[in-house]
């Protein structure tokens, strides 16, 4: 899934056309079913409202922290309502920013255990990386929790979840489709669909 709308897409979308099938875009020819309480809806990625789509419909109010090239933390509360979200850095993008920032330390391990306290400079960076990727995304979900004035059930999916679940301190559960099934939701829905 892209949240990008480009000229490649528009491709996509003519190859598709002249094989009778038609792209039908979230955001786009698919609207959010989810009232937006977000100042700029039109900066608003399909793939955070899809995620909090299918967590609400699933279990009501809900944090959805999705572990992708960026990590995205949201909040949609139990009437359904997009109450918005921070956006950091994926994990990735820790990592390429280290190995930019500090090209003479090693790259850090993602696979690797974090070693307290590290004891190398490898072993440092693979606990700096790791562990504090997760304390960040702790403190947004924290933030989140406090927002959301009730319970909520957290959830977590994207690219990375298992390694911040490996990790943190935080209990989560873990759906990996949550996006894609926010999109099956949306179209099943969708009388564009048929």
């Amino acid at each position: 899934m892209s949240v990008r709308h480009d000229a490649e897409l528009d491709r996509c979308a003519a190859v598709l056309a002249r094989r009778d099938l038609r792209l039908l875009r979230a955001g786009v020819d698919l609207p959010c079913p989810l009232p937006l309480d977000y100042a700029t809806p039109h900066t608003l990625g399909a793939d955070r409202w899809l995620g909090a789509l299918a967590a609400h419909r699933r279990w009501g109010a809900a944090i959805v922290v999705d572990c992708g090239s960026a990590t995205t933390v949201n909040l949609v509360d139990a009437a359904g309502v997009f109450r918005g979200g921070a956006i950091s850095p994926g994990l990735r993008a820790f990592v390429l920013g280290m190995a930019a920032a500090t090209p003479g330390l090693p790259a850090a391990d993602l696979a690797a255990v974090p070693e307290v306290p590290p004891r190398s400079s490898k072993a440092a960076v693979d606990c700096g990386v790791l562990l504090g990727y997760c304390g960040m995304v702790e403190r947004l979900v924290a933030e989140m929790v406090q927002a959301a004035r009730g319970a909520a059930r957290l959830v977590v999916t994207g690219g990375h979840a298992e390694h911040l679940l490996a990790h943190t301190r935080l209990h989560a559960l873990h759906e990996p489709a949550l996006v894609h099934d926010g999109l099956l939701q949306l179209l099943c829905e969708s009388p564009c669909a048929g």
